[in-house]
C-alpha cells in the first residue's frame, strides 16, 4: 500500500508543516486573488496543483479545474500540462494519480484509480487535444484495455480497492467509481476510441438501480448506510445523471446531514460509524470525513445554483470572504472554519482550484 515515493512525498509535506509561518498572501479582492493564484500555479511547463506543497501534476485536480481553466482562457496551459504529463505516463506505461515535482508518476494509495483515468480522457475531450490523442493513441488504447480488465460484465467496477478522490476511504464498488466509468465511456465515444464499456446512458441506469435510495445515492455496495458528498455530486456534475428532481433530492440530503455548514463542503458526518478509513488517516484525523474541502464546494455550488441561486450566491459570498481573509485559496478547513492543521500536516495554499471560484461566480452571476 505504501511505497518509498509515498514516504518522500509525506516527508516533503511534513517539512512544510514544521516550517509553516503563514500563507503567502495575494493582493486585491477575491477575484483578483484567485486570478493571481491561478497564474502562480503556472511554472512555465505545467499547471501545478498549488503554489504550496502540491507543486506537481495531479490528474484528478487538472480534471476538476479543466472546465474552469478553459473558460478562463488557459487552453494553452492545459495542453502543455497534458503534454508534460503524457511524456511521463507513457514512459511509465500507465496513467497515474500524480507525478512528483521531479517527474515521477505514482498512485496514492497503491491502487488503481478509475477517476484519474476518466479525468484525463475528459480533459483531452474538453480541450480538443486531437494531436495529443493521435500521438499517444496506442498508449491510450492500452489504458482503456486495463480499465476494462477492472470492470465486471455488467459494467460495475470489480469489488477491489480503488484510489478515488476520497482516497483514504475503504469502499467496495463505490457510486463515485461507477459514475467515473460512465464519464470515461462518454469520453471514449467522443474521442472516437474503441469503447469496451457500457454506454454512458447504461451507466445512468446502473447508478439508479444499484445506488439510488429514492432520496440520495448510497456511497457504495457494501451495505453501509452513509451519505457522502462525492456520491451525490459527481454523477450530476459529470452529466451522467440529468434528473433535476434527483439532483434536488440529493442536495437536500447533503444539507440535512449538515455537510454544507458552516460553508460547503464536507465529505460525511464526522460520527458516521459506517464510514471506514485507511489507518493513514490517523495522521490527518478528519481529513476526509468532516473537514471542509474547497475543491468540492464549487461543483456543489454550481449544481445548487440550478434550483437555488440565492443560497448558491450566499455560499460563494462565504468563500469570497475566506479568500480575502487569508489572501489565498486554501485547500481544506477544519469543521470550525479555520484552515486545517494537525501535528503532521497543514492545509495547502494557492490552489489551482481558485479557477473554479472564478468560473462558478461568472456562471451564476456572482459579483461579490
Amino acid at each position: 500500500m505504501l511505497a518509498p515515493v509515498h514516504l518522500s512525498e509525506g516527508l516533503r509535506f511534513f517539512r512544510r508543516r514544521l516550517g509553516f509561518s503563514g500563507f503567502r498572501r495575494f493582493d486585491g479582492d477575491a477575484f483578483a486573488i484567485c486570478r493571481e493564484v491561478v497564474d502562480a500555479c503556472w511554472n512555465g511547463r505545467f499547471l501545478q496543483v498549488s503554489s504550496g506543497h502540491y507543486r506537481q501534476v495531479y490528474a484528478r485536480d487538472l480534471g476538476w479545474c479543466a472546465p474552469a481553466l478553459l473558460a478562463l482562457g488557459h487552453r494553452d496551459r492545459v495542453l502543455a500540462t497534458l503534454s508534460y504529463a503524457f511524456e511521463r505516463w507513457s514512459r511509465a506505461g500507465r496513467i497515474t494519480v500524480a507525478i512528483t515535482p521531479s517527474g515521477r508518476p505514482f498512485d496514492f494509495p497503491s491502487y488503481p484509480s478509475l477517476d484519474s483515468i476518466a479525468y484525463v480522457f475528459n480533459t483531452l475531450r474538453l480541450v480538443h487535444a486531437k494531436d495529443l490523442v493521435e500521438q499517444h493513441r496506442p498508449f491510450l488504447k492500452s489504458q482503456v484495455r486495463w480499465v476494462a480488465s477492472l470492470v465486471q460484465d455488467d459494467g460495475l467496477p470489480r469489488p477491489i480497492r480503488f484510489s478515488g478522490m476520497r482516497d483514504y476511504a475503504i469502499r467496495q464498488q463505490s457510486c463515485y467509481d461507477t459514475a467515473a466509468l460512465g464519464l470515461l465511456s462518454r469520453c471514449l465515444d467522443d474521442l472516437r476510441l474503441q469503447n469496451p464499456l457500457p454506454s454512458a446512458s447504461r451507466y445512468a441506469k446502473l447508478l439508479k438501480s444499484h445506488f439510488w435510495t429514492g432520496r440520495h445515492f448510497r456511497d457504495d455496495l457494501s451495505g453501509k448506510d452513509v451519505v457522502t458528498a462525492d456520491a451525490n455530486i459527481y454523477p450530476f456534475w459529470w452529466g451522467i445523471i440529468k434528473s433535476g428532481k434527483m439532483l434536488k433530492s440529493a442536495v437536500r440530503s447533503l444539507q440535512s446531514e449538515g455537510l454544507d455548514v458552516p460553508f460547503p463542503l464536507k465529505y460525511v458526518r464526522s460520527k458516521s460509524r459506517e464510514d471506514k478509513m485507511l489507518w493513514m488517516e490517523r495522521f490527518v484525523s478528519g481529513w476526509e470525513r468532516d473537514a471542509i474541502w474547497s475543491h468540492m464546494a464549487m461543483p456543489y455550488i454550481e449544481l445548487l445554483a440550478s434550483f437555488d441561486k440565492r443560497r448558491a450566491k450566499e455560499h460563494l459570498r462565504s468563500y469570497a470572504s475566506l479568500i480575502e481573509r487569508h489572501g489565498t485559496y486554501v485547500e481544506v478547513f477544519a469543521p470550525s472554519g479555520e484552515p486545517f492543521k494537525t501535528p503532521f500536516y497543514v492545509a495547502d495554499e494557492g490552489m489551482l482550484w481558485a479557477s473554479q471560484f472564478l468560473y462558478v461566480a461568472r456562471k451564476i452571476g456572482f459579483r461579490g
